[in-house]
């Protein structure tokens, strides 16, 4: 997902314009928002820019709300989230918005900043699935017409006609039925995704079970990418609901014994280690305030990393240490001769899904280091990076606190 998402208003009154507006501003995701105040201005700015999200107040003076709608719809519709607005709204005007292309019906009086900024990446993360479903079912499709192509060849022409007919039947059927469950989903939360992706996931198991001995190469390829893109959207949804976890619910402030968190990561990750010789460096006496689960979360993250990316290096070294810096404020840090990365990307390691350019042929998705960012984020803390290409790096943050005394001086203080 981006990190900012263009946002069009199109509203002719200018209280509710400003309400909304404020309501997006107040949002703990940040918008960029255009406004227009008709249904004909909407529909200009939207063929110049084809903004992400549009919240169209359905009640427009010179165009009837339907029709911006449709127009949005008809230009760019798989790509951008269509909300609509109204103040007087009924059962069987939802129905008609949704039927017609929008991914949320919301009443004005009841937004608020959580409610709206949450209806639009709800709305996005529903595109994203559409269109991740469309993929995978046209390479289903792809081999169901490779199998009907085989059957052409060894049938005589009527009845292989008929037997494609009727393979078309069942799969506008499947198809139909699937688009269906897709809409209810799409208005739960996140988790839920999960239960249209075993759907997908199981036919094309049952694909390959009772049609294999008849699938050809090209067939089998495309069902094992169905089944492999299943399994890597459900990893993506399970770490995303995790880095859920991790910023929600009170912090439990205690004294936390980093030293002692960083030994106990370093023991579980021994298998990871793949009985490589790796130096590790664990400075003693790291104390910090913080919560200590979520403490863990972070050190257990950035050792996995220091581990991962150090797996093509020789002399294998990772440190965890502190560093008091010229403010006196404590660094923690977890230092690797690893391969490094290209400074000019230092910004986009917390940002999920944005991995270093030099880390594209090491598994992952970027998510544990946002989940680092947010846990260092809720204690008041910083995060940054430093390091150069094959020249290791070091990951440092603090935790917005003094330390005890003791931990001063396991920094040299």
């Amino acid at each position: 997902m981006k990190t900012k998402l263009n946002v069009l208003l199109i509203d002719d009154d200018d209280a509710d314009r400003m309400a909304v507006a404020r309501a997006l501003r107040k949002a703990s995701f940040p918008f960029e928002v255009e406004e227009a105040v008709t249904g004909r201005e909407g529909i200009e700015r939207y063929a110049e820019t084809h903004h992400d999200c549009v919240l169209l107040d359905y009640h427009l003076p010179d165009i009837d709300g339907g029709r911006v709608l449709e127009e949005i719809v008809k230009r760019n519709g798989s790509t951008t989230t269509v909300i609509v607005l109204t103040g007087q709204g009924t059962e069987e005007l939802a129905l008609d918005v949704m039927e017609g292309g929008a991914v949320d019906y919301l009443n004005k009086r009841d937004l608020t900043p959580t409610t709206l900024g949450r209806a639009i990446l709800h709305g996005q993360a529903r595109q994203h699935f559409r269109r991740t479903q469309q993929e995978l079912l046209q390479q289903l499709q792809t081999a169901n017409e490779s199998l009907q192509a085989a059957n052409e060849r060894l049938e005589r022409e009527v009845n292989a006609r008929e037997q494609a007919e009727a393979a078309e039947r069942k799969t506008n059927a499947a198809l139909t039925t699937a688009n269906r469950e897709l809409e209810t989903f799409c208005y739960t939360i996140s988790h839920d995704l999960r239960a249209p992706l075993r759907a997908i996931d199981g036919y094309a198991r049952v694909l390959e079970e009772d049609c294999g001995p008849t699938l050809d190469e090209t067939g089998h390829r495309c069902v094992g990418k169905i089944t492999e893109s299943s399994e890597r959207m459900d990893a993506l949804i399970t770490r995303l609901l995790q880095m859920s976890r991790v910023v929600r619910g009170d912090l439990e402030i205690s004294s936390v014994d980093l030293s002692k968190l960083a030994n106990n990561a370093l023991e579980e990750f021994s298998q990871q280690c793949n009985g490589r010789s790796i130096e590790f460096d664990v400075a003693d006496g790291l104390l910090a305030a913080g919560d200590e689960s979520l403490l863990y979360a972070v050190v257990q993250n950035l050792l996995s990393n220091a581990i991962k990316f150090t797996a093509d290096t020789d002399r294998p070294r990772i440190e965890f240490g502190c560093e008091e810096l010229p403010d006196g404020e404590v660094a923690f840090f977890v230092r690797d001769n690893g391969i490094g990365f290209d400074p000019a990307f230092a910004e986009q390691i917390t940002t999920p899904f944005a991995r270093a350019v030099n880390a594209a042929g090491y598994e992952g998705s970027g998510i544990g280091m946002a989940t680092v960012a947010r846990v260092i984020e809720r204690h008041g803390g910083r995060l940054w990076a430093d390091g150069r290409p094959n020249g290791g790096a070091t990951i440092r943050f603090t935790l917005g606190s003094r330390l005890p005394e003791t931990a001063r001086v396991a920094a040299g203080g």
